[in-house]
């Protein structure tokens, strides 16, 4: 596990912003994936302030609303705080589309075939250069929640779940297609996701119910970001 710690959420996006350009500058064509989220926003404007050369960025979605009243949130807020805001070549931007009319099962094939015929794959799986993914403050990420462990071990590209809150279907990234994206990155911004950041940093029996938990000792060359606030419960006693 690898922790990158800044006093504020801007400084932390700021940062990780930072770094995306380095790996955009040393790479001809940069494949990133986008999973959203409430904090997104933070992370997108330190994008936009950064001074990324977008025409090599091709961007995908780790996650997204496939039904209910926030059918399509992680686009909208990505279009409305990033892709509207810098120079991004519209046929970049890969959007997991929503119809209304369409079985959930057969968007996530399209995505699945969208994304393969653009992205570059190791052993089978999207080598995307890097996959953002939000913490939750119960241990969730890209639409999987403590009780989805069925899902852990899903070889899927992408997989359909349902939200526990509200039964909404979500399309998201399989855990195992995860292992293959040269660069995996969480970002954990606020007060709120202080107790579970603690549990995972702090090896503490609760964080087993996590699937952030399970992600981040599956690969345990991911690195968070997170502000102070998110840190509050690290022990410095162990770390």
């Amino acid at each position: 596990m690898n922790i990158m710690t800044y006093p504020t959420a801007d400084v932390a996006s700021q940062k990780l912003a930072e770094r995306i350009k380095h790996e955009v500058d040393s790479n001809e064509a940069y494949y990133l994936a986008l999973s959203g989220g409430v904090n997104a926003p933070i992370l997108y404007r330190a994008l936009v302030e950064a001074d990324i050369d977008w025409k090599k960025v091709y961007i995908f979605f780790a996650f997204e609303v496939a039904s209910g009243v926030q059918k399509g949130f992680n686009y909208k807020i990505a279009k409305a705080h990033l892709f509207d805001k810098v120079p991004l070549n519209p046929d970049h931007i890969y959007p997991i589309n929503i119809d209304e009319d369409e079985d959930v099962e057969a968007i996530k094939e399209r995505y699945i075939q969208i994304v393969s015929d653009v992205v570059p794959t190791l052993d089978g799986h999207h080598r995307f250069n890097m996959v953002l993914l939000e913490m939750h403050d119960d241990g969730q990420v890209v639409g999987l929640h403590p009780g989805d462990e069925e899902h852990y071990d899903n070889k899927a590209p992408y997989l359909v779940n349902k939200r526990p809150q509200d039964g909404a279907n979500v399309i998201t990234i399989g855990f195992e297609a995860l292992g293959t994206a040269k660069s995996l990155v969480f970002y954990a911004f606020g007060e709120k996701l202080r107790f579970m950041v603690g549990n995972i940093i702090n090896l503490m029996p609760e964080a087993k119910l996590y699937p952030a938990n399970y992600l981040i000792a599956l690969y345990p060359w991911a690195y968070i970001y997170a502000d102070g606030e998110a840190m509050r419960e690290k022990s410095y006693a162990i770390y």
